[in-house]
């Protein structure tokens, strides 16, 4: 059976959809842990799943799995959050 040039299209699109899948479940993934820290109040625990939930923020953008200024976005409103619940058990 002869491939068309539209078969591989598909066959590509599908195996590198798997793979875009896979990392935007952990960057949900890790965007629920960092709720959850930030829900139990604890600023030490916060801290770190932050630093985690960046740097898989920034692997997703060079992946090309999200844009850039959405990463943006949610580092900027996880930063205040932190940084709203360190003041406030201060």
């Amino acid at each position: 059976m002869t491939l068309t040039k539209r078969d591989l299209v598909i066959r590509i699109s599908d195996e590198t959809g798997l793979g875009q899948q896979q990392v935007f479940d952990v960057v949900q993934k890790t965007l629920d842990y960092i709720a959850e820290a930030l829900a139990k109040g604890d600023v030490k625990a916060a801290r770190a799943q932050y630093r985690e939930t960046v740097s898989t923020l920034d692997k997703s953008v060079q992946k090309g799995i999200l844009h850039g200024n959405t990463v943006s976005r949610y580092k900027s409103r996880l930063n205040a959050r932190l940084k709203a619940l360190a003041t406030a058990k201060a």
